[in-house]
């Protein structure tokens, strides 16, 4: 309501550890009931639908209808039907009939901050001896480490 209050039309969500450098976006040319996401909706290697979750963009439309997401997953927990997020985030996307649009924010680059990158940056910059294959490298790394 306070979007709505303000005149907004548009909405940007970005995960707040997230490193990107992304194409120009012409927010006018997001079309009602859209999110403009990173990926399309895949199956992962068990078959199940994924969408990620770390930056999109959305219409006022579509925002509404994500806003109902934390109820959806929360119902799911109740009656243990929850799995992992970004599977949940997919099917509510299909359920809800939101377009999602990829082609435009999947040339850009999105990675994690993760604490073996914390030393790549300088005042919250990444620090110029360094690129952003470094930090695909270290978000690599990062993942070898996690499973072991």
């Amino acid at each position: 309501n306070l979007c709505k209050d303000r005149g907004y039309t548009k909405f940007v969500f970005v995960r707040p550890d997230l490193f990107c450098r992304m194409p120009a976006v012409d927010l006018s040319d997001i079309g009602p009931n859209t999110m403009y996401n990173i990926s399309d909706i895949v199956n992962d290697s068990n078959g199940q639908l994924f969408l990620s979750d770390i930056f999109f963009i959305l219409d006022t439309i579509a925002l509404e209808r994500m806003s109902n997401f934390y109820d959806y997953c929360k119902q799911l927990v109740v009656t243990e039907q929850m799995k992992n997020i970004h599977i949940q985030l997919a099917e509510f996307v299909q359920l809800h009939n939101i377009n999602l649009n990829w082609q435009k924010l999947c040339v850009g680059n999105y990675v994690p901050i993760r604490d073996n990158m914390l030393h790549m940056f300088d005042n919250k910059i990444l620090s110029d001896k360094y690129s952003v294959n470094d930090l695909f490298n270290k978000a690599h790394e990062w993942n070898i480490n996690l499973l072991g």
